[in-house]
């Protein structure tokens, strides 16, 4: 499996929710992995959070992705 680094983009839709924004940027501690910059946006009940992290090889994307997509309240996390 590919796992060439580099800056990788996440894009996590949800419920407009701070709890479900704490999990998120959680998962990347719990991994010691670097924290993301973000961009995010609420539109009444909705929230999409645009994660950008530098040097995240593609399993360790593929573990981040599979993880905030089990979260309830997220609709889609798609990885870019």
């Amino acid at each position: 499996m590919n796992n060439e680094k580099g800056i990788k983009v996440l894009t996590m839709r949800g419920a407009a929710d701070s709890g479900l924004l704490a999990r998120v940027v959680g998962i990347f501690a719990q991994l010691d992995l670097p924290p993301p910059a973000m961009q995010v946006r609420v539109d009444g009940n909705t929230m999409e959070a645009v994660l950008m992290v530098d040097a995240l090889g593609s399993v360790e994307q593929q573990a981040v992705n599979r993880k905030i997509a089990a979260f309830v309240g997220v609709d889609s996390c798609i990885a870019a």
